[in-house]
């Protein structure tokens, strides 16, 4: 009797756990895809070192631009910024002093990386106008030509953030040393077109004796017909 009982024992507890199969099955994790490769394809697919940091993610830390979104949110180390502003030096690989002319930095895949030894000025793009940052770590020159050693940062902007209509905000950070940063956004959508225009001021007083700063950021955008990142 033992003998015919065991294998019931074994079956039946092999079809609970192909019965539990469809459950699992249903619990999926969305897809992510990335554009720094210069092909759409998922993450996990996607060469080794590269990291997707999304916008609400971005918007939820209280970060305030793309450069402290890439420093806090990704991992990537950084120098301060020694005019007194907000565009830390990104550090990719530890290239140190020459890390600036060893990293491609990309606003919707089109190269913004500056030709004068000093980083890309990525503290310009507020957090409402990121959809998501593409890093991609790692010798990318292959792709992305000169200066791509250390790797690439892809900023993708958001767009048709609203349907038909009309909408906007207004944003107000106070720091120490003085500094007050003002963001207003206003952003307008009709089945023909969409407008976004985002403008900011940021100034601090700096934490060292003539260390003043000002930054004035104005960004426009006008897109016709649907807009496919």
């Amino acid at each position: 009797m033992k003998r015919t009982r065991a294998p019931v024992r074994l079956c039946a507890s092999v079809l609970a756990v192909f019965a539990a199969f469809p459950v699992l099955a249903q619990t999926t994790l969305p897809d992510v895809f990335v554009t720094a490769s210069r092909s759409e394809l998922a993450l996990a697919f996607a060469p080794i070192g590269a990291t997707v940091v999304l916008g609400d993610e971005i918007q939820r830390a209280g970060v305030t631009d793309a450069n402290e979104a890439v420093r806090y949110l990704a991992g990537i180390s950084g120098r301060t910024d020694l005019n007194g502003g907000r565009d830390a030096v990104l550090d990719l690989r530890g290239f140190g002093d020459a890390a600036s002319s060893n990293l491609v930095v990309l606003v919707d895949g089109v190269r913004i990386s500056e030709n004068e030894l000093v980083g890309a000025r990525l503290s310009g793009i507020s957090p409402e106008m990121i959809e998501r940052i593409e890093i991609v770590r790692g010798g990318s020159s292959v792709l992305w030509g000169e200066g791509a050693s250390a790797g690439v940062i892809n900023v993708i902007t958001r767009a048709d953030q609203v349907k038909n209509g009309t909408r906007g905000q207004v944003a107000l950070g106070l720091e120490s040393f003085g500094g007050r940063d003002v963001r207003a956004e206003i952003q307008s959508k009709s089945d023909l077109f969409s407008v976004s225009l985002q403008a900011r001021r940021f100034e601090t007083d700096g934490y060292r004796d003539n260390s003043a700063h000002q930054d004035d950021a104005l960004n426009l955008g006008l897109v016709f017909g649907e807009r496919r990142t």
